[in-house]
């Protein structure tokens, strides 16, 4: 799976994974964690996340979609 992220993100393609990719490297968008304690993400972040969410769903649904058809 890591190859074919690799390959997206070189060919410059917005790669986006889930947050057990963290760490990938560059080019591969994860979710940013929340911080330890009581602090809490910033607005920019929390929008980040929720945008990330957003269009992940959208390849997640595509995905169980076609395979329900196959």
């Amino acid at each position: 799976m890591l190859g074919a992220l690799y390959a997206a993100a070189a060919a410059g393609l917005p790669t986006l994974a889930d947050s057990g990719y963290e760490g990938a490297g560059i080019g591969i968008h994860t979710p940013i964690k929340q911080p330890d304690g009581n602090q809490v993400l910033s607005p920019d972040n929390r929008t980040y996340n929720r945008l990330l969410r957003a269009l992940c769903c959208l390849g997640e649904r595509g995905f169980a979609r076609r395979s329900s058809v196959v």
